[in-house]
């Protein structure tokens, strides 16, 4: 995932912010059905809870082990988040619709996903490039390929990496028409040649950053909490 390759001032920054935290935990009680919006509401309504570890408490449920519950609410989140607000396979990245576009909902998410960091070291949901863009600023055109390779179906993805090992197969018409299908799903019209890579490391900044340009400078990690 995104934090094993990022540069080691991340791992620092998780120490610095872990120092700062409150040494009492606030208590949250959540009833597990339709998680998203109660979560938004708390962290929208509540920003200082980034400042503290949490005891998270599922609505009739006895909770047994504070960091193992912790990390369940999160993991229940990202989940139902992802299928909600995110598009993709293995990676993704944020749904153009009116749900990321018309409401401050990545402000709080990048909130959230920076909290979760914190406290469990809990992964990130969206695709490495777009997470490693986010935190430097830059990501590398190796980075873009392997993540858009990952955003497109499994199928499609083992496509165009046999394509990308032995690319004098687009001499091809029908690995030449699937390549072409492909990329149109990911808003692409240059017919595919052998310049297969190039093309596609164009078309992965522009699905993965620019497109979603909107909603990710609202997302902001790490920044989108003042911690430090």
């Amino acid at each position: 995932m995104f934090f094993l390759f990022l540069p080691s001032d991340v791992q620092n920054y998780r120490i610095q912010v872990w120092a700062t935290l409150n040494n009492s935990r606030v208590r949250v009680q959540v009833q597990r059905e339709n998680l998203v919006p109660q979560v938004l509401k708390m962290y929208s309504e509540q920003p200082d809870l980034v400042h503290s570890s949490l005891e998270v408490v599922f609505e009739g449920e006895k909770a047994a082990d504070l960091d193992g519950v912790t990390r369940e609410f999160f993991s229940i989140f990202m989940r139902e988040f992802s299928s909600q607000y995110l598009v993709g396979n293995r990676q993704k990245c944020p749904d153009m619709n009116h749900l990321t576009l018309d409401e401050d909902t990545f402000e709080v998410f990048g909130r959230i996903v920076s909290h979760a960091y914190v406290l469990l070291e809990y992964p990130p949901i969206m695709a490495d490039a777009i997470m490693a863009w986010l935190a430097c600023g830059e990501v590398s055109d190796d980075d873009l390929l392997t993540s858009v390779l990952d955003f497109v179906p499994d199928g499609d993805g083992d496509t165009l990496r046999q394509v990308l090992a032995h690319p004098e197969t687009l001499c091809d018409r029908a690995v030449q028409n699937k390549c072409l299908r492909i990329l149109s799903g990911l808003n692409a019209r240059k017919m595919p040649d052998c310049n297969i890579k190039t093309l596609l490391e164009s078309i992965a900044r522009f699905c993965l950053i620019r497109q979603p340009m909107y909603p990710l400078m609202q997302f902001k990690l790490p920044n989108s909490v003042d911690w430090l």
